[in-house]
């Protein structure tokens, strides 16, 4: 018969696996014109891909704007373009995820 901590493990691990699947971020993938992404930890965004490039600003976890489309590979980090305000930055996908489902692109816009 099972013990309580076997349980107990089973349990945790269980609820481990809900949360990683819960926050999978956008590293190595791409996204299309108006997808909606949201931060998933502090993010800097860039004024060109690449961390050896400027960062103008950071946004904080749980904000959401929408990604341009434009995709880059950089070193292995896939980097993509954000519109905010009329301004145009990147920002690598580790950062973000894609927005719960029926989210539309006017309620996805940067402060």
């Amino acid at each position: 018969m099972p013990s309580l901590t076997s349980h107990v493990m089973t349990l945790l691990l269980g609820v481990g696996c809900l949360i990683v699947l819960a926050s999978a971020t956008l590293r190595g993938q791409t996204v299309t014109t108006n997808t909606c992404v949201c931060v998933t930890e502090d993010a800097p965004l860039y004024n060109r891909a690449g961390y050896q490039n400027s960062v103008k600003r950071y946004l904080v976890r749980g904000i959401c704007g929408l990604a341009t489309g434009e995709n880059l590979s950089i070193y292995g980090e896939t980097w993509f373009r954000i519109s905010t305000n009329g301004e145009l930055m990147w920002s690598a996908g580790r950062y973000f995820t894609k927005a719960p489902e029926g989210r539309t692109p006017d309620a996805c816009k940067l402060p």
